[in-house]
């Protein structure tokens, strides 16, 4: 490259970077629409106009609606109270958001979220010409994990990651030392719960039955102790004690 080449493409870049440095300067300080505008003319800067037409909602504000039949909701995002159709467990004057989707032109998702409560049901129409349409609202389950070890010893207290009266539902899950793996799941207002489980012998044992409990207390909402976790043992000829016990695995929160 000679000098006079070398000249000209210092000049043409000079040029760039004085344009380039004008549109930062147009810029400066600019936010949200003065920045872009809206792409009302197939024009939308960094976003495709398309995009931004099929998916508007999603950087708008919900749409308020109250007093109709969720069902009846074309696509879009809501929020709402006081609507018709919603599950059965949800509170009728809440706040709530509605999701709708449609697919093959008139089958369609609803996802119906309460706020204050946190809880979220989802709906499919799959079937709209169908009687019935739609199988109902299913409930969609969030769940954590409050406590995981292995207990069977009575009087330890065992702190929880977080208080029981922050979630609906407590699940345990526990296994006793026969083998058992057992599941039981209660309302999170409850302060005390028995865990049960029992072991009857296979074929060629002898006849009888381990039946074993154990007591749980929770009235301390960020705890949980065994107060008893005993045996007995039945048979054809008598009843005793066993040396069995269950042991808790794990502890979940259900929202």
């Amino acid at each position: 490259m000679n000098e006079t080449q070398l000249s000209k493409s210092i000049k043409k870049m000079q040029k760039d970077i004085n344009k380039l440095d004008a549109k930062f300067t147009e810029h400066a300080g600019d936010i949200g629409e003065t920045t872009h505008g809206i792409p009302s003319n197939g024009e939308a800067g960094f976003m495709p106009f398309n995009f931004y037409k099929g998916s508007h909602q999603l950087f708008e504000k919900r749409e308020w609606v109250t007093g109709v039949n969720v069902n009846d909701l074309g696509p879009g995002f809501y929020y709402c109270a006081n609507m018709l159709g919603i599950p059965n467990d949800a509170e009728l004057e809440a706040m709530a958001t509605i999701d709708v989707t449609i697919y093959e032109d008139d089958r369609k998702e609803i996802v119906y979220t309460q706020g204050m409560l946190n809880r979220t049901w989802k709906k499919m129409l799959h079937a709209p010409s169908a009687n019935p349409s739609d199988r109902g609202w299913f409930r969609m389950v969030t769940s954590k994990v409050l406590w995981q070890g292995a207990l069977q010893e009575v009087n330890q207290p065992q702190t929880l990651a977080e208080p029981i009266n922050r979630f609906r539902e407590i699940e345990i899950f526990f296994q006793s030392t026969t083998g058992n793996l057992c599941y039981t799941k209660f309302d999170s207002g409850h302060r005390t719960c028995t865990l049960e489980a029992s072991n009857i012998p296979g074929a060629g044992g002898v006849a009888s039955i381990t039946s074993v409990e154990a007591d749980l207390d929770l009235r301390d909402v960020s705890k949980f102790n065994i107060t008893s976790n005993h045996s007995i043992i039945l048979t054809e000829a008598s009843v005793g004690d066993a040396n069995v016990r269950l042991i808790i695995k794990q502890v979940n929160g259900i929202l």
